[in-house]
């Protein structure tokens, strides 16, 4: 069988056509400075508030103020300090000719600051469509067509990738254009810059920012891969295509449900579970529940799956000697977590999620080798009379993801 390598592999280009106005009335909270700058599709913003309690309102429009043309709404949340950001999408359907004029109020009402004249103040970078990677994360490919200004090594061309996580390192990705690749679509070449998603962050609107010249920035409208993902189920016919999906959106939801329960779901992503009697009679009959075998020196305490970092499988310990433990090969580095120690597999693919990974652990006189998979921690969450019910879903909807994974690749193969 193939490794998973070209899931999804269709480019598509989103647009937002937002049409809605909104009224806002008079309060207390105001917006007190605003800023503003414009690019192609979209406007980014920026400003300080006094009052205002949640979030503000901001509308991108063209014409007049009394009866505008709205051409991009979003809202943003305040901090502490009453400071707000963020990006607003435009619609394809305005005027590229006229100025572009925002205003931002507090979401609960009162009167609008306003930055009126804009005009879009680069162009030498857009953004042409997606592609959607499955695999140990989700890695959403931007296509983006470049002019001969930024190309050049001395403008340092870089995608600045930002959404927020809990995954520390994700918040915030920079790919330069010396790292990325580049493709020809129908005879123009677009160039590829590849932003890392977690599988609890689907529904997070990811803002994407060309930065070159030191100082000059282009921004994309804000995406989000459940828009993607949604897309597909709306155009394809495909059974496997549709069903691989609809699984990848399930385990999305079970997966904020235990990581991000504070991020925005949609009950209709849900798949409904099977107990876990049915999975473990299933094709995970010949896994069941496993140890480690150790040597003198060494005592196995058990192990467990890190989700948020590409399905590793970390093995706990207690040590007492000198002992060597290998993972598929390779000589692991021991951490400690409490009076225990643990090591680390390398990331998995999904469609290795039921490969037995090796695993030695050798006193330098004797040596035990044993192997553990993914499927090897589902069962025995499945099995576990302590393990909650939402670590219980999540492994279900896991299982799941992966068994369309294998039907899709079967059928595509």
């Amino acid at each position: 069988m193939k490794t998973m390598r070209k899931i999804l592999s269709m480019i598509l280009t989103l647009s937002l056509v937002l049409t809605l106005g909104v009224q806002v009335f008079a309060s207390n909270g105001s917006v007190d400075t605003l800023d503003a700058s414009a690019s192609k599709s979209a406007v980014r913003v920026s400003g300080t508030t006094s009052g205002v309690n949640v979030a503000v309102s901001v509308q991108v429009y063209q014409g007049d103020g009394n009866s505008p043309t709205i051409i991009g709404m979003d809202s943003f949340t305040v901090n502490k300090n009453g400071e707000f950001e963020g990006v607003v999408a435009l619609t394809k359907a305005y005027d590229e000719s006229a100025p572009i004029n925002v205003r931002a109020a507090d979401f609960e009402g009162g009167s609008w600051k306003k930055v009126e004249g804009l005009i879009v103040n680069d162009d030498a970078a857009e953004l042409k469509g997606f592609k959607l990677r499955i695999g140990d994360t989700i890695g959403v490919d931007y296509y983006v067509e470049l002019e001969s200004e930024l190309l050049d090594p001395s403008a340092d061309t870089t995608v600045c990738f930002e959404y927020d996580t809990s995954v520390v390192k994700l918040r915030k990705q920079d790919v330069k254009l010396d790292t990325s690749k580049s493709e020809d679509v129908n005879g123009k070449t677009y160039y590829i810059f590849t932003c890392e998603v977690n599988i609890s962050d689907m529904t997070m609107p990811i803002n994407a920012t060309v930065k070159y010249d030191g100082d000059r920035e282009i921004y994309f409208a804000p995406f989000q891969v459940r828009d993607y993902a949604m897309h597909v189920l709306q155009t394809s016919t495909d059974e496997t295509t549709r069903n691989f999906v609809e699984a990848l959106l399930s385990y999305g939801y079970y997966a904020q449900i235990k990581f991000n329960p504070t991020s925005t779901r949609y009950a209709e992503d849900k798949l409904d579970l099977p107990d876990s009697q049915t999975i473990m009679n299933s094709t995970m009959a010949d896994v069941s529940r496993s140890a480690i075998q150790c040597t003198d020196g060494a005592s196995y305490y058990g192990s467990s799956v890190v989700f948020l970092a590409g399905n590793r499988i970390r093995h706990y310990f207690t040590i007492t000697g000198d002992v060597t433990i290998t993972v598929d090969g390779q000589t692991r580095t021991k951490y400690t977590s409490g009076n225990l120690f643990y090591v680390t597999s390398d990331i998995l693919n999904v469609m290795e999620l039921d490969r037995k990974v090796e695993v030695t652990v050798s006193n330098g006189q004797e040596t035990q080798v044993s192997s553990y998979s993914v499927m090897n921690y589902v069962y025995a969450i499945l099995q576990s009379d302590t393990s909650t019910k939402e670590m219980k879903d999540l492994v279900k909807a896991l299982y799941m993801y992966y068994s369309a994974a294998r039907d899709y690749v079967d059928a595509h193969s």
